[in-house]
C-alpha cells in the first residue's frame, strides 16, 4: 500500500501502555543509526502522545506541531528547509509531535488532514515511522493503514493484551475472532474487519514487550496466543526488560542494555526487509 520510493511504517497496539511509543522510537532511531535513508518518526496520537518525552531533551523548546504542519500541508513544499520548524533533529531521526499543540485541535485531526501531513513528511523521508494511538477504528488508523508499508503491532505479556491484539489483526485479515462476546468485539473492530487491509497481516511484525507488572514469561496455557500470531504474521520480536527504557523519560541509546537493542535491530531490520528495492540499472 505504500507509495513507491518510501516506506512508512505504522506502529499500533489495540491496548494502551504495552510500550507502543517506545518500540516505534526503538525502530526510528534503529533506521535513523544504520540506514542511509532519510528517516523521520511522527507523533499521530491523538491523545496525549508521549514521543518527543521520549526521543527529545526536555529543555529543548517544542517546535511547530505536526497538527500544525497538517493544517499547512497543501502550501508547503516536501523540502526540509520548509519543514524545519516543525520537528526536532536528534541525531539523524527528525521528530514530528504535538506538545505545542492545542489538545482539541490533536483530538480533531481527521483522516484527510493527517494523510497530507504524513504525506508531505514521506515525500522528503524515505522512511517514516508512525507512532498511533490506541484507536483501532477511527479515521486516521484508517488513513494509515491504507499508507503503510509495514505494520508493527505492540503486546505486552499479559493475556489481555495479547488478546484484543489476537482481535484486532483478525480483523484486519476479515475473519475476525472474539474472546469477548462475539457482538461487542464485532462493533469494536467493524470499521477495520471488512478484508480490505487483508494484505497487511502476512508481513506484519509483532513486538512483544515486557508487562509492568506480571513476569516476563508467558503461562503455558497462554503461549498458543503466540503460536497464533507466527502462524498468521510470521514475524514476532520479544523486547527483553531494561530498566532505562522502563523510565519513561529521554532513552539514552548507549546505556540501553545490549539484549534490548538488539531486539530493536531485529524489529528495525523486519521493516527495511520490506523496503522498496532501487530500480535495476539497464544493462546495455
Amino acid at each position: 500500500m505504500g507509495p513507491a520510493g518510501r516506506h512508512i511504517i505504522v506502529v499500533f497496539a489495540p491496548k494502551g501502555g504495552v510500550g507502543k511509543t517506545t518500540v516505534a522510537a526503538g525502530i526510528a532511531q534503529q533506521l535513523a543509526a544504520t540506514r542511509g535513508e532519510t528517516v523521520a518518526v511522527i507523533d499521530a496520537n491523538l491523545h496525549r502522545g508521549t514521543l518527543r518525552q521520549r526521543t527529545v531533551p526536555g529543555e529543548v523548546p517544542p517546535p511547530l506541531s505536526f497538527v500544525e504542519l497538517c493544517r499547512q500541508a497543501p502550501v508547503l513544499r516536501p523540502e526540509w528547509p520548509m519543514l524545519v520548524p516543525f520537528h526536532d533533529l536528534v541525531g539523524r531521526l527528525r521528530v514530528f509531535g504535538n506538545d505545542a499543540a492545542d489538545p482539541a485541535a490533536v483530538e480533531a485531526l481527521d483522516g484527510p488532514a493527517f494523510a497530507a501531513g504524513v504525506d508531505l513528511v514521506a515525500r522528503a523521508a524515505q522512511v517514516v515511522v508512525l507512532d498511533m494511538g490506541t484507536s483501532a477504528t477511527g479515521p486516521v488508523i484508517r488513513a494509515a493503514l491504507e499508507m503503510a508499508g509495514t505494520v508493527v503491532a505492540v503486546a505486552d505479556r499479559s493475556a489481555d493484551s495479547l488478546e484484543l491484539l489476537i482481535e484486532w489483526v483478525s480483523a484486519l485479515a476479515g475473519s475476525p475472532q472474539s474472546f469477548s462476546p462475539a457482538a461487542e468485539a464485532v462493533a469494536g473492530f467493524a470499521s477495520v474487519a471488512d478484508g480490505r487491509y487483508a494484505d497487511l497481516v502476512p508481513g506484519l511484525v509483532i513486538a512483544l514487550n515486557p508487562s509492568r507488572t506480571r513476569s516476563d514469561v508467558l503461562p503455558r496455557d497462554q503461549r498458543r496466543y503466540l503460536e497464533w500470531l507466527n502462524q498468521a504474521c510470521g514475524h514476532v520480536v520479544s523486547v527483553p526488560r531494561d530498566p532505562q527504557v522502563a523510565r519513561g523519560d529521554v532513552i539514552d541509546w548507549d546505556t540501553v542494555s545490549a539484549s534490548t537493542l538488539r531486539a530493536f535491530r531485529d524489529l528495525a531490520g523486519c521493516c527495511a526487509s520490506r523496503f522498496p528495492l532501487p530500480p535495476r540499472e539497464r544493462v546495455s
